[in-house]
């Protein structure tokens, strides 16, 4: 799924974004060492783990407002969660 979620982000069908929950070896992955991870520390290392979600939402709300002005002049949005 990983790499499915990927390729559509390279050809411009979808978004990724890598959100850090917790530890992990993430740097060892090409495809995920080259895209920027959010929060920049894990959400788990957060005294108050909302502080992270609150970063996360920061990072994602300029995508979100894209793909709302994408939608509103007529353009097609994918939509599809993956988790691992």
């Amino acid at each position: 799924e990983f790499l499915e979620a990927m390729e559509a982000e390279r050809v411009g069908a979808k978004y990724v974004v890598l959100v850090q929950v917790e530890e992990c070896a993430w740097m060892q992955v090409p495809a995920i060492s080259a895209k920027q991870l959010v929060p920049k520390k894990p959400i788990a290392k957060y005294r108050n783990q909302n502080d992270g979600w609150g970063e996360v939402m920061k990072a994602i709300e300029p995508i979100i407002e894209r793909l709302y002005q994408q939608k509103k002049n007529g353009g097609e949005l994918g939509s599809t969660i993956y988790s691992w």
